[in-house]
Protein backbone atom coordinates (compact mmCIF):
# COMPACT_ATOMS: atom_id res chain seq x y z
CA UNK A 1 0.00 0.00 0.00
CA UNK A 2 0.97 3.10 -0.99
CA UNK A 3 2.56 4.98 2.47
CA UNK A 4 0.70 8.33 1.42
CA UNK A 5 -2.49 6.44 1.27
CA UNK A 6 -1.89 4.94 4.33
CA UNK A 7 -1.74 7.96 6.33
CA UNK A 8 -5.02 9.58 4.53
CA UNK A 9 -6.77 6.15 5.33
CA UNK A 10 -6.04 6.41 9.12
CA UNK A 11 -6.33 10.30 9.45
CA UNK A 12 -9.70 10.42 7.37
CA UNK A 13 -12.17 8.99 10.13
CA UNK A 14 -10.38 11.80 12.82
CA UNK A 15 -10.88 14.77 10.01
CA UNK A 16 -14.77 13.37 9.20
CA UNK A 17 -15.38 13.45 12.81
CA UNK A 18 -13.67 16.86 13.35
CA UNK A 19 -16.68 17.99 10.37
CA UNK A 20 -19.33 16.22 12.49
CA UNK A 21 -18.59 18.15 15.26
CA UNK A 22 -18.28 21.74 13.90
CA UNK A 23 -21.20 21.56 12.50
CA UNK A 24 -22.48 19.84 16.02
CA UNK A 25 -21.27 23.87 17.02
CA UNK A 26 -19.04 22.25 19.45
CA UNK A 27 -15.83 25.26 19.96
CA UNK A 28 -12.53 24.11 18.71
CA UNK A 29 -11.25 23.50 21.99
CA UNK A 30 -14.01 21.22 22.73
CA UNK A 31 -13.14 18.90 19.52
CA UNK A 32 -9.44 19.25 20.18
CA UNK A 33 -10.07 18.13 23.65
CA UNK A 34 -11.91 14.78 22.55
CA UNK A 35 -9.62 14.11 19.51
CA UNK A 36 -6.54 14.64 21.59
CA UNK A 37 -5.18 16.83 19.68
CA UNK A 38 -4.56 19.19 22.33
CA UNK A 39 -0.48 20.35 23.50
CA UNK A 40 0.03 18.74 26.61
CA UNK A 41 2.68 19.34 29.67
CA UNK A 42 6.57 18.38 28.94
CA UNK A 43 6.53 16.14 31.29
CA UNK A 44 4.42 13.73 29.59
CA UNK A 45 6.58 13.99 26.21
CA UNK A 46 9.30 12.90 28.83
CA UNK A 47 7.53 9.84 29.77
CA UNK A 48 6.85 9.21 25.84
CA UNK A 49 10.71 9.27 25.55
CA UNK A 50 11.38 6.96 28.13
CA UNK A 51 8.75 4.72 27.04
CA UNK A 52 10.17 4.84 23.05
CA UNK A 53 13.38 3.75 25.03
CA UNK A 54 12.32 0.73 27.07
CA UNK A 55 9.84 -0.45 24.20
CA UNK A 56 12.51 -0.12 21.60
CA UNK A 57 15.09 -1.32 23.45
CA UNK A 58 12.72 -4.57 24.64
CA UNK A 59 12.04 -5.19 20.86
CA UNK A 60 15.68 -4.83 19.83
CA UNK A 61 16.87 -6.86 22.01
CA UNK A 62 14.58 -9.40 21.52
CA UNK A 63 15.27 -9.63 17.67
CA UNK A 64 18.97 -9.70 18.36
CA UNK A 65 18.81 -12.48 20.22
CA UNK A 66 15.69 -14.34 18.48
CA UNK A 67 15.96 -13.04 15.17
CA UNK A 68 18.99 -11.65 14.00
CA UNK A 69 19.04 -12.31 10.32
CA UNK A 70 16.00 -9.69 10.05
CA UNK A 71 17.88 -7.15 11.42
CA UNK A 72 21.06 -8.33 8.88
CA UNK A 73 18.42 -8.73 6.13
CA UNK A 74 14.77 -7.10 6.75
CA UNK A 75 12.21 -8.32 4.55
CA UNK A 76 11.07 -7.06 1.34
CA UNK A 77 8.19 -4.88 1.74
CA UNK A 78 9.32 -3.44 5.75
CA UNK A 79 10.15 -0.26 6.15
CA UNK A 80 13.57 -1.49 7.67
CA UNK A 81 13.94 -2.93 4.19
CA UNK A 82 13.19 0.35 2.80
CA UNK A 83 15.81 2.41 5.06
CA UNK A 84 18.65 -0.30 4.76
CA UNK A 85 20.32 0.61 2.04
CA UNK A 86 20.79 4.21 3.41
CA UNK A 87 24.51 4.94 5.28
CA UNK A 88 23.93 5.61 9.14
CA UNK A 89 24.46 9.43 9.72
CA UNK A 90 22.66 12.58 11.56
CA UNK A 91 21.02 13.39 8.39
CA UNK A 92 19.93 9.58 7.67
CA UNK A 93 18.37 9.69 11.38
CA UNK A 94 16.59 12.98 10.49
CA UNK A 95 15.34 11.67 7.22
CA UNK A 96 14.05 8.20 8.85
CA UNK A 97 12.49 10.04 12.01
CA UNK A 98 10.70 13.11 9.77
CA UNK A 99 9.30 10.53 7.55
CA UNK A 100 7.99 8.08 10.29
CA UNK A 101 6.34 11.07 11.83
CA UNK A 102 4.40 12.26 8.54
CA UNK A 103 3.86 8.92 6.71
CA UNK A 104 3.41 6.28 9.68
CA UNK A 105 3.11 7.20 12.90
CA UNK A 106 0.67 10.28 12.94
CA UNK A 107 -2.19 8.81 10.79
CA UNK A 108 -1.83 5.48 13.54
CA UNK A 109 -1.87 8.06 16.47
CA UNK A 110 -4.75 9.92 15.16
CA UNK A 111 -7.13 6.76 14.54
CA UNK A 112 -6.18 4.26 17.48
CA UNK A 113 -5.25 7.13 20.18
CA UNK A 114 -6.77 10.28 19.10
CA UNK A 115 -10.51 9.28 17.52
CA UNK A 116 -10.58 5.01 18.60
CA UNK A 117 -8.90 5.21 21.63
CA UNK A 118 -10.41 8.48 23.20
CA UNK A 119 -13.96 7.43 22.45
CA UNK A 120 -13.33 3.63 23.38
CA UNK A 121 -12.00 4.63 27.10
CA UNK A 122 -14.54 7.26 27.11
CA UNK A 123 -17.47 4.90 26.64
CA UNK A 124 -15.84 1.90 28.59
CA UNK A 125 -13.55 3.30 30.80
CA UNK A 126 -9.84 2.89 30.68
CA UNK A 127 -8.87 -0.17 31.33
CA UNK A 128 -11.43 -1.80 29.10
CA UNK A 129 -11.73 1.05 26.52
CA UNK A 130 -7.60 1.13 26.47
CA UNK A 131 -7.32 -2.67 25.86
CA UNK A 132 -10.06 -2.89 23.24
CA UNK A 133 -8.31 0.12 21.14
CA UNK A 134 -4.51 -1.67 21.79
CA UNK A 135 -5.73 -5.29 20.30
CA UNK A 136 -7.63 -3.00 17.60
CA UNK A 137 -3.71 -1.71 16.94
CA UNK A 138 -2.22 -4.86 16.67
CA UNK A 139 -4.30 -5.98 13.89
CA UNK A 140 -3.41 -4.11 10.86
CA UNK A 141 0.28 -5.25 12.19
CA UNK A 142 -0.39 -8.71 11.39
CA UNK A 143 -0.29 -7.99 7.64
CA UNK A 144 3.70 -7.43 8.23
CA UNK A 145 3.59 -10.43 9.47
CA UNK A 146 1.54 -12.42 6.19
CA UNK A 147 3.25 -10.15 3.80
CA UNK A 148 6.93 -10.06 4.91
CA UNK A 149 7.67 -13.46 7.07
CA UNK A 150 6.28 -15.27 9.50
CA UNK A 151 9.08 -14.25 11.91
CA UNK A 152 8.25 -10.98 12.36
CA UNK A 153 5.65 -12.75 15.10
CA UNK A 154 8.05 -11.38 17.55
CA UNK A 155 7.43 -7.81 17.05
CA UNK A 156 3.33 -8.49 18.07
CA UNK A 157 4.12 -8.46 21.72
CA UNK A 158 5.66 -5.06 22.00
CA UNK A 159 2.71 -3.37 19.37
CA UNK A 160 0.41 -4.50 21.97
CA UNK A 161 2.38 -3.25 25.01
CA UNK A 162 3.04 -0.30 22.66
CA UNK A 163 -0.47 0.38 21.89
CA UNK A 164 -1.66 -0.16 25.42
CA UNK A 165 1.11 2.56 26.88
CA UNK A 166 0.54 5.08 24.32
CA UNK A 167 -2.91 4.77 25.16
CA UNK A 168 -2.09 5.56 28.80
CA UNK A 169 0.01 8.17 27.96
CA UNK A 170 -3.46 9.43 25.47
CA UNK A 171 -5.43 9.20 28.61
CA UNK A 172 -2.92 10.89 31.30
CA UNK A 173 -2.23 13.77 29.16
CA UNK A 174 -4.62 14.31 27.26
CA UNK A 175 -3.31 14.65 24.32
CA UNK A 176 -2.22 12.18 21.23
CA UNK A 177 1.14 14.33 20.56
CA UNK A 178 3.22 12.84 23.25
CA UNK A 179 2.25 9.12 21.52
CA UNK A 180 3.05 10.33 18.65
CA UNK A 181 6.78 11.43 19.51
CA UNK A 182 6.97 7.90 21.34
CA UNK A 183 5.80 6.13 18.35
CA UNK A 184 8.16 8.00 16.12
CA UNK A 185 10.60 7.62 18.62
CA UNK A 186 9.95 3.61 18.49
CA UNK A 187 9.53 3.04 14.53
CA UNK A 188 13.00 5.04 13.94
CA UNK A 189 14.57 3.05 16.20
CA UNK A 190 13.15 -0.43 14.63
CA UNK A 191 14.37 1.24 11.24
CA UNK A 192 17.39 1.86 12.16
CA UNK A 193 19.04 -1.49 12.88
CA UNK A 194 19.87 -2.94 10.15
CA UNK A 195 21.99 0.25 9.74
CA UNK A 196 24.30 -0.59 12.46
CA UNK A 197 24.49 -4.24 12.09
Amino acid sequence: MNINLTILLWALPSFITLGVLRRRKLSTKEIFSLLGWRMSPLRYYLVGVALALIIGGLAALTFWLFARDLLLHPAVGTTQAMYAHLTLSPATILFIFVSEAVFSTLGEELFFRGLLGGWLMKQCGFFVGNSIQALLFVLPHLLLILLASPRYWLVLPFDLLAGWALGWLRFRSGSIWPGWLSHTLVNTMSDLLPLLF
